[in-house]
């Protein structure tokens, strides 16, 4: 493969990775999240980052929480936080999707997307439509 052939995979990879699969999603504020976690060495692995912006912004993980870490790049992860089954409100799930880098020394959230699916939703369907 020439070099620019592998710059454009590349890309093209990162491109699939950052925007999704067709799913749509909101994305999140994660400004202040990651003032909060830049000096931290107490946070030892991606998971634990979803776990910490979670609990920052949502409230305590519990059981109905599923979360998958997959491995991108050297140093980039996807983390994946689901939320299933919600009794209380109209939304029967959520999900969140975070990328985030660790550089040897510290975290950072490069981005966090959520969206959920509706009671009700025949098709079960990810999306970011007003659940009624």
């Amino acid at each position: 493969m020439t070099g620019s052939k592998r710059i454009f995979s590349v890309l093209l990879l990162l491109v699939i990775i950052l925007t999704g699969c067709g799913e749509d999603s909101v994305k999140e504020d994660i400004s202040v999240f990651n003032k909060s976690i830049e000096l931290r060495t107490d946070i030892n692995s991606a998971r634990n980052v979803m776990v910490e912006f979670y609990n920052t912004f949502y409230g305590a993980i519990n059981e109905k929480c599923k979360i998958t870490e997959e491995n991108l790049t050297p140093g980039r992860y996807r983390v994946t936080l689901t939320r299933e089954p919600i009794f209380e409100g109209p939304k029967a799930a959520e999900k969140f999707v975070m990328i985030v880098k660790f550089d040897g020394m510290k975290w950072k959230v490069l981005i966090v997307e959520k969206n959920w699916k509706c009671k009700g939703n025949l098709m079960g369907e990810w999306g970011i439509e007003g659940c009624n």
